[in-house]
């Protein structure tokens, strides 16, 4: 509610808070709780994501969107810019994924950009979705 309303200081907080009543649970929802901090404080551009991400990946190392603000965190927040990682890491999120979450492909095209690869780019972002993976 507040990141909507542009409270993003009050929303950082709540998601702060939250994220530290979950701690690390092996189990999807603990990881949701930090990912979801991770998620502000990427596009805050603020270097903690990392450490936000580093606990997301310590309850639950499976999760694809995890894996992909990884890279986008490494794509993006100045001091900790590793466009190699971030390459691998968004590969990996992508596997996870199955190949079949739209989210992680873009994250991969970006990475192959920022790795000189526009060609691996374009086949990463145009590649079709299964039919089974898209919610009607």
């Amino acid at each position: 509610m507040y990141a909507v309303t542009g409270d993003l200081a009050k929303a950082e907080e709540c998601l702060r808070k939250g994220a530290k009543l979950a701690g690390v649970v092996q189990d999807q929802w603990h990881a949701a709780a930090w990912r979801n901090l991770a998620t502000l404080t990427l596009h805050l551009r603020k270097p903690e994501t990392l450490d936000a991400l580093a606990q997301a990946q310590a309850c639950d190392v499976k999760d694809p969107m995890t894996w992909a603000l990884q890279a986008l965190a490494q794509l993006k927040i100045e001091g900790h810019i590793n466009v190699v990682r971030a390459l691998e890491d968004a590969k990996y999120a992508d596997r996870l994924a199955n190949a079949s979450g739209p989210r992680p492909k873009r994250v991969l095209a970006q990475a192959y950009l920022r790795n000189h690869a526009p060609k691996e780019a374009l086949s990463s972002a145009s590649r079709p979705l299964p039919l089974e993976t898209i919610r009607q």
